[in-house]
């Protein structure tokens, strides 16, 4: 028993220095000239601080999937976010639900809208969200090099993050930066 005792010890050590060494790891895929298509989403609109984000959809994820269920529209993919660049101290964002097509909406908070198709830069960042502005400086690095002269707000889709997995480094979220070429 006197013997495991050092070795265990060691061992979880060493585990623990792996998981954390993943965990800072940085992963990106950068994926060039996608278009997006024709989508139709419902969504709210909030204005607070970058960081507060997160909480925020994770929260109101659910008042949009009751709408949507009350009302009987058909989904039509995940749960993503139309944010400007977030760099400043407070912004406007909004929260969307693609839906399958047009709604009326009856609630006052809750509007549709229609994204038009368009190109865009995109990428997957994997794992914590802690390193997810330097994706996203990837993206506006690559998109200065096209030289667009009118880009939209900057779309983040959840794919895995903890409301599928603890495990953090599971998590993905697509980052999407639609464009108009200057023609």
């Amino acid at each position: 028993d006197s013997m495991i005792g050092p070795y265990y010890e060691r061992g979880l050590k060493n585990i623990n220095r792996i998981l954390n060494n993943k965990l800072n790891e940085y992963r990106f895929k950068l994926i060039e000239n996608e278009s997006l298509q024709k989508q139709f989403y419902l969504n709210k609109t909030y204005f607070s601080k970058p960081d507060k984000i997160d909480s925020i959809r994770t929260a109101d994820s659910k008042i949009l999937l009751e709408y949507a269920r009350e009302n009987k529209l058909q989904t039509d993919g995940i749960f993503f976010t139309l944010t400007p660049r977030l760099d400043s101290i407070a912004v406007t964002w909004k929260l969307a639900l693609p839906i399958k097509e047009y709604h009326k909406s009856t609630n006052p908070f809750i509007k549709c809208r229609l994204m038009r198709e368009r190109k865009s830069l995109s990428g997957i960042h994997y794992g914590p969200k802690d390193k997810l502005e330097t994706s996203w400086n990837t993206l506006y690095k690559k998109i200065d090099e096209i030289n667009p002269n009118l880009q939209y707000y900057q779309i983040t889709r959840y794919i895995k993050d903890i409301s599928f997995d603890k495990d953090p480094l599971s998590w993905e979220t697509e980052l999407i930066l639609p464009y108009k070429l200057d023609f």
